[in-house]
C-alpha cells in the first residue's frame, strides 16, 4: 500500500446551538443517493 500523504477534515456545517444526530445527517446523504453518511467518524458533541 502506497503511503499516506494526504488527510482531508470536513465538517457538516449546521447552525450554532443546534443538535444533529447521526441518523439526521444519515438522511441529508442518504437524499442524495447515498447509500449511508459520507465519513468514516462522526462525533457528536
Amino acid at each position: 500500500m502506497p503511503p499516506i500523504d494526504t488527510i482531508a477534515v470536513h465538517c457538516t456545517a449546521t447552525p450554532e446551538g443546534k443538535d444533529y444526530s447521526i441518523d439526521t445527517i444519515r438522511g441529508w446523504h442518504r437524499s442524495l443517493g447515498w447509500s449511508d453518511f459520507g465519513y468514516h467518524y462522526i462525533s457528536i458533541s
